[in-house]
């Protein structure tokens, strides 16, 4: 299992540096890509070759099929004692399988290397917006805008208190007006449960009023989400 762990272990790291390089690009544009393209070019090149090798070098001592080729032949051969035929089975087996899960993870990381590539193409090339939110915007709460702007001993204190006020009216479910009122469970699927949210979340009032719809929507929808 170690060669096939060294294998995976470095099919781990193209990956990573895979992404890296997208963001890199989508960051910067071309310019700094060499930082992480220089060294996952050379991983590709010493991981695949090591895989390839692995795989179909004709040594017993270095590739899993021809290891178990050697192990079948010493058995038609005879020349394995009686007792170790039962573990020669075995590991022809364990070879073949290691064999193939190697196969595997090289194919399915050299799918994401060409993906890659084909990203990187589209991007250096001005096809592909360079849009660095692969997922919906989260806008940060006032405070954390206070907290990020504070200079200052007192402004660092004072950003820090209105910090810790806004976590505890979370924790307590007391958030202000304009989130509270935005109660949706787009996941739930009982029409009860979706009827008291979408009710809850028409009530354009003060925070009292919002802080209690969104208690009666918490209490009476159905626990489905």
């Amino acid at each position: 299992l170690w060669p096939l762990f060294g294998i995976a272990n470095q099919l781990l790291a193209l990956v990573a540096l895979c992404l890296a390089t997208t963001v890199l690009i989508k960051m910067r544009g071309p310019r700094i890509m060499w930082v992480t393209l220089l060294p996952l070019s050379w991983l590709s090149a010493v991981t695949f070759t090591a895989g390839w090798q692995k795989l179909f070098d004709t040594s017993p001592k270095i590739g899993f099929l021809a290891a178990a080729r050697k192990l079948t032949t010493d058995l038609a051969a005879g020349t394995v004692p009686a007792e170790k035929i039962a573990l020669t089975h075995r590991i022809i087996f364990n070879m073949r399988l290691d064999a193939c899960v190697a196969a595997a993870f090289l194919i399915m990381v050299g799918a994401i290397l060409v993906t890659s590539a084909v990203r990187w193409f589209g991007l250096t090339a001005g096809g592909k917006a360079r849009d660095l939110r692969e997922s919906a915007p989260v806008w940060l709460e006032d405070e954390i805008v206070a907290l990020e702007k504070a200079s200052g001993l007192l402004g660092w204190l004072w950003a820090l208190g209105l910090l810790m006020m806004a976590m505890l009216r979370h924790l307590a479910g007391e958030a202000p007006a304009a989130k509270t009122a935005r109660l949706t469970h787009a996941d739930c699927d009982h029409a009860a449960g979706a009827a008291v949210a979408a009710g809850a979340a028409s009530v354009a009032v003060g925070t009292g009023e919002a802080w209690a719809a969104k208690e009666d929507a918490r209490f009476n929808q159905p626990r489905c989400c």
